[in-house]
């Protein structure tokens, strides 16, 4: 059974879905909504990171549901966003574009910029696949704006997604240099699940403009961190 991958835990992926069931069964126990939410916020993050989106949007959908009982505005437009991203990885480009921008909406009147980036970021990409280029080159360059210096996460990721942006624009130096950063960003600080992420749009980069033999080497790097994913995840 492959070792979960988010930050090198000893812990296999069955064995941390087994402890999030139990979680949810404690927050049932205790009548917790905001726990029950919590659980599942954390059980459709490991869902949609392990590439079973389906199973990552009922998560967060439900999650979200309890949040809006609860009135946690903060959380609803976290959990919307989660949503949006969970919807883009089964291939629902529209769903996901009409869910983050209501992310985008509602975490822009909250202030809340540290989830703002994300949602902006995850937006321009979800655009760039669709050829809507203006629009998501904007969205990328403002998140990466809102994206805190400190914000290890968010720093590397936004990197990502304006590349993406700029290989869709066929400005592939600049793309494929924020891409390197991303990757290389995730590894510095061990976030396995991330550079894994990354490292899927690099190596697709590459391929796509035949540098196949460049290519299988960020594919090698990718198959050790975790199985390889078909889910394109934003």
């Amino acid at each position: 059974m492959p070792r979960h991958f988010l930050t090198g835990a000893e812990l296999s992926a069955d064995e941390l879905r087994a402890l999030l069931d139990r979680a949810l069964e404690l927050a049932d126990e205790s009548g917790s909504l905001f726990s029950r939410a919590s659980a599942l916020t954390v059980k459709g993050n490991l869902e949609l990171l392990n590439e079973c989106p389906a199973d990552a949007e009922a998560d967060f959908t439900a999650a979200r549901e309890l949040y809006v009982e609860l009135g946690n505005t903060t959380r609803e437009a976290w959990t919307t966003m989660m949503v949006g991203r969970a919807a883009f990885a089964q291939g629902h480009a529209e769903r996901a574009e009409t869910l983050l921008s209501d992310a985008v909406r509602m975490l822009k009147g909250l202030g809340d910029r540290g989830s703002l980036c994300e949602a902006q970021r995850a937006l321009a990409m979800v655009l760039a696949e669709q050829g809507r280029l203006d629009e998501a080159e904007r969205l990328a360059l403002e998140a990466r704006e809102t994206a805190g210096p400190q914000d290890r996460v968010s720093v590397s990721s936004t990197k990502l997604g304006l590349g993406v942006v700029r290989a869709a624009q066929g400005r592939d130096d600049e793309a494929e240099t924020l891409m390197v950063e991303a990757v290389e960003g995730f590894a510095l600080y061990d976030l396995r699940a991330l550079e894994h992420w990354a490292l899927r749009y690099l190596a697709e980069f590459l391929r796509a403009r035949g540098r196949d033999e460049e290519a299988a080497v960020f594919e090698e790097r990718r198959a050790g961190l975790a199985p390889s994913s078909t889910a394109p995840i934003v």
